[in-house]
């Protein structure tokens, strides 16, 4: 029984991720959400009581998943190689979750209750990661000293979110190129 629920709240997930890609926050009903994951209305409000509960879960898994894949495989002893990994990572998750960065894309402007502050944080957290890889790379004259990191972390960030529909291998080895070309000491 536990699996079949597992299953209904997986679909319910998959069904309101899909339909907040597409429309805003307050022009989804938990109906909407019942009809697409085709199942009863009474089974979304079982898993989730409110669109705002439903609304969170879906953030807060997708940002600590994300969190989760960014970490994966970042040693800490080679900022050129942490980068190439935290751009690839990164652009992964962009490419791999379109639908969860098209509802925070038009939901960060915009949400219900405290949604938007819990984002930005999570947000920062990537920034904060990528700039760490970027101070330590300038500390080990890896990169140029004249840039600043958290400036740089912001753009670099802002150039995978601004890619859509390309071949990710593509863009990942020319943002790698680019970024690393432009703050290498001597690129």
């Amino acid at each position: 029984m536990e699996l079949h629920d597992n299953k209904k709240r997986e679909m319910i997930l998959n069904s309101a991720l899909e339909l907040f890609s597409k429309r805003p926050f307050h022009r989804v009903t938990m109906e909407d959400i019942a009809n697409k994951a085709d199942v009863a209305k009474g089974t979304v409000y079982y898993h989730f009581d409110s669109k705002n509960k439903l609304f969170e879960y879906l953030i807060t898994d997708g940002l600590n998943s994300i969190r989760s894949r960014l970490d994966t495989g970042l040693k800490g002893d080679d900022p050129v190689e942490d980068l190439r990994c935290f751009i690839e990572s990164f652009l992964n998750c962009f490419i791999g979750e379109q639908d969860f960065f098209s509802v925070l894309q038009y939901e960060e402007l915009k949400d219900p209750g405290d949604i938007r502050t819990k984002y930005r944080k999570k947000n920062r957290d990537y920034c904060e990661s990528l700039t760490k890889i970027l101070d330590d790379g300038m500390r080990m004259g890896k990169f140029r000293k004249d840039i600043e990191p958290n400036v740089l972390a912001r753009m670099i960030i802002g150039m995978i979110k601004s890619v859509k529909n390309t071949d990710h291998k593509d863009v990942s080895s020319l943002i790698n190129d680019m970024i690393l070309n432009g703050i290498t000491k001597g690129g």
